[in-house]
Order: C-alpha cells, then structure tokens, then sequence
C-alpha cells in the first residue's frame, strides 16, 4: 500500500466512522425497556383454571384437618395446587411466627397429605400451627390451634 492509498483508505474509514457510530446510538435508544411486557402470555394449557397459584393466595391452598387422639392430636395438613417456595417448614410456635422456641415438625416437598402427630403436652395454649418459607424467610400460613384442644 503506498503513500496515497494509505490516506485514502485513513478518509475512508474515518468518513464511514461518523454514520456507524450514529447507527450505533440511534439502535441503543431505539431497545425498549421491557421488550416482552406487551406479549400476552398463557400459563394456563387449555381447560384448566386454577393453575395461576401466586404467594399472596397460597394461604388458601391449605386445607387443615384435626384428629384428636389419646394423647396425641393429628394434624393433617394438605393441598392440591404446588406450592412455589422451594423449602417449606410446619412449625408449632406459640406466636404466629416461628421463634427459637417453635418445634419444627416437618418439611412439605410436593403436592400429597402431610399428617404430622403432637403430644397434647407439646401444644401451648395460645399455639399456632405455621408454614414458612425459609429461603424467602417469610410466613406462607398461620394457623390457630385453638379449635383442636379437647
């Protein structure tokens, strides 16, 4: 390449510069912010209607059913819809929340009947039974245990 093509093809390429970096920053501002936010989505297949479970209406996806025993209260804990937290506790706790002092009676994996068998020495007076969620560290349901005392 001589003197002349040289400059040339340095005119050239600054010249094609400036359009290249115009296109560049018109096409930056040109990408929304949310490019799927307009696209109606179906999580739904066909025929089925309750398959929309967020968090905040998980806490009427439980059903909770009591058996009092001699000395033992079942509790019976189910639900039919799958839960989205990952790691799920039942924990009996004296407050609505699960303390240091909660008795952790079981994990809930998948979507079945969960009984879980409580000596009635176990059950404070004021006692919930709690479902929480320990990786988001929050309260999924809360339930009284007052109605299963004998």
């Amino acid at each position: 390449m001589n003197i002349q093509l040289r400059k040339r093809h340095k005119r050239i390429w600054l010249g094609l510069f400036i359009p290249f970096a115009l296109i560049l920053v018109l096409g930056m501002n040109a990408i929304p912010k949310n490019s799927i936010e307009d696209i109606p989505i179906n999580y739904c297949p066909l025929g089925i209607t309750n398959c929309l479970a967020t968090h905040d209406d998980e806490k009427a996806l439980f059903e909770f059913h009591y058996e009092n025993q001699d000395s033992v209260a079942k509790v019976v804990v189910a639900f039919e819809n799958p839960l989205k937290s990952a790691f799920t506790l039942v924990y009996l706790s004296e407050e609505e929340n699960p303390t240091d002092q909660s008795i952790l009676l079981g994990e809930i994996n998948e979507m079945d009947i969960y009984p879980f068998f409580i000596p009635w020495s176990r059950i404070p007076g004021k006692g919930y039974l709690v479902i929480y969620d320990q990786l988001k560290k929050r309260v999924l349901h809360s339930e009284p245990l007052n109605s299963i005392r004998p």
